[in-house]
């Protein structure tokens, strides 16, 4: 048998669910830039900074898509941190019952602060 003494989660779409505020925070960036779908969302999570901004903002040069993302990404950190992302149903239990037996840890490639709110606020 394994001889296992450590867990390591990813955050979003495994611990939590901040699709919600993602849509959310975009919806007041699309007023000021055009539509970005439920669909697009998905399809950017776990790709780069840089990945993501040219695919929601293909049509902007390279200045402004990096301007509009970190827009977005600080509204939605701020968005985070009032309204909080899901957590799945049960997890704090689970979480509970794993930390009595193994030492647990996150890794992801979000941005900090959303590792900041996860933490702060959900565990």
């Amino acid at each position: 048998m394994y001889n296992i003494d450590s867990i390591i989660f990813d955050l979003d779409g495994t611990l939590w669910n901040a699709l919600d505020s993602t849509i959310e925070t975009l919806k007041e960036i699309k007023k000021r830039h055009k539509e970005i779908t439920k669909d697009d969302i998905m399809s950017c999570m776990g790709l780069t900074f840089e990945k993501t901004a040219k695919k929601y903002y293909s049509y902007l040069s390279k200045s402004e898509r990096e301007k509009y993302t970190k827009e977005a990404i600080e509204e939605n950190s701020l968005y985070l941190k009032k309204h909080e992302a899901k957590l799945y149903k049960g997890l704090q239990k689970v979480i509970k019952i794993l930390s009595q037996n193994y030492s647990l840890y996150i890794v992801s490639n979000c941005i900090e602060s959303n590792l900041d709110a996860f933490l702060q606020d959900q565990i």
